[in-house]
């Protein structure tokens, strides 16, 4: 079952998640670079990672999973989050040009029916950001943090996932270095 969406938002407000949060945003930038005039897809709970695409970004949209809730986002503003089913996006094909997905596959029923969904809205000349635990990562045994939840992946069984869905792996870092405490 997913974390809750409710939990998620706790724990990125609270010290520790703004730690993951600085730390996994600073990655985030780095492989997208500047997102004037992009359509941006946040998928699962990735708007903590959105904000900075929100200033130059043409569209960003964060979609979040029936099974853990939406939240309205940005708060105070008009709502760009929508409750989608995760392998069968409302969206057209190739509509994205950036897609980050965070808490998207650890919990889902099939990530690669989730991966193919992602294959299918993204622009051919699209970028993805996979943000998962990693196997071997003390992040994955932190049940205190959403990290802890889940199925955390191997680098291989993450790659072989992204190319049963016709995803070519680019790259590969680590973002979440400080231990969870």
């Amino acid at each position: 079952m997913r974390r809750d969406v409710l939990d998620l938002r706790a724990f990125y407000a609270a010290p520790l998640g703004r730690v993951a949060r600085e730390m996994l945003g600073r990655k985030v930038a780095e492989a997208w670079g500047d997102a004037n005039g992009l359509d941006v897809l946040g998928l699962g709970y990735a708007t903590p990672f959105l904000d900075e695409a929100r200033a130059k970004a043409r569209r960003v949209v964060a979609a979040m999973p029936a099974t853990q809730g939406v939240e309205v986002w940005p708060g105070g503003e008009r709502n760009q989050a929508a409750l989608v089913e995760e392998t069968a996006l409302p969206f057209p094909n190739a509509m994205f040009d950036r897609i980050l997905a965070v808490h998207a596959l650890e919990e889902a029923d099939d990530p690669a029916a989730v991966l193919r969904e992602i294959w299918r809205v993204m622009a051919p000349s699209g970028r993805l950001i996979v943000a998962v635990a990693s196997r071997d990562g003390v992040w994955a045994g932190a049940e205190s943090t959403p990290f802890g939840h889940g199925r955390p992946f191997s680098r291989s069984q993450l790659e072989s996932l992204l190319r049963e869905a016709d995803l070519e792996p680019a790259g590969w870092t680590r973002a979440l270095y400080a231990p969870p405490m």
